[in-house]
């Protein structure tokens, strides 16, 4: 995620699902009648969470602001600078400089030529 937010020079969230063990879902086989307690078929531990969460944030330079939340439900926030996101594409844009023409120019040849395929 980090490397997605300083090449597009841009504030990344990520928001990811987090769910806890089978038992508290209520989901799987039970493997003990007497506490209740389930396992999904398959899964390692029916301590394990099913899904483990890693919600975040992520400034322009690719440093993480909030997160990674792991293991437990919550709420991410981050205070952010927007000027950040055109201080951070001033040495970097990804994408400005090629509508330049005075510097980027792309020819493409379009005559059809033969192909050979050999083992």
């Amino acid at each position: 995620m980090k490397n997605i937010a300083y090449e597009g020079r841009l504030f990344l969230i990520s928001a990811v699902q987090f769910m806890p063990d089978a038992t508290a879902m209520g989901f799987g086989e039970i493997i003990d009648q007497a506490t209740g307690k389930r396992k999904l078929p398959g899964w390692p531990s029916a301590d394990d969470n099913c899904i483990n969460g890693g919600s975040v944030i992520i400034d322009p330079y690719g440093e993480i602001i909030a997160g990674p939340l792991l293991g437990q439900e919550g709420l991410l926030t981050a205070e952010i600078n927007t000027d950040l996101i055109a201080e951070a594409r001033f040495d970097l844009d990804p994408v400005g400089h090629y509508a330049r023409g005075d510097v980027f120019q792309l020819t493409v040849n379009e005559r059809s030529h033969d192909v050979k395929f050999t083992k």
